[in-house]
């Protein structure tokens, strides 16, 4: 399995729902600043999608609130999802958050 590790900042609070299936899950963006190519631009970050699932996602949505910075680590996962005006499916490509840690809240 492929591990992948991003530290950021939590772009907004996040908000804990339960799945159709009935267990918690949690969405949230973490944004993670890229390193600077030239002094003289502004800052540029990616925003990296992020799910949480079950104890953890509860944990996360107690513990962590907007512009918190956060290590994560998870598996990218991918799915396409169908759209209910029978437009294209849409593809999204999420971390899939194993672990995390506050860095600063």
């Amino acid at each position: 399995m492929t591990t992948s590790q991003i530290i950021g900042r939590m772009a907004k609070s996040p908000v804990l729902h339960t799945s159709s299936h009935g267990n918690p899950c949690l969405h949230f963006t973490l944004r993670s600043y890229r390193k600077a190519i030239a002094e003289n631009l502004p800052p540029r970050y990616d925003l990296i999608p992020c799910v949480a699932w079950g104890d953890l996602a509860k944990e996360i949505a107690d513990k962590v609130k907007e512009d918190a910075v956060l290590y994560v680590s998870g598996k990218l996962e991918s799915r396409f999802v169908d759209r209910h005006d029978g437009s294209p499916k849409k593809f999204i490509l999420e971390l899939r958050v194993g672990e995390y840690e506050v860095l600063a809240s």
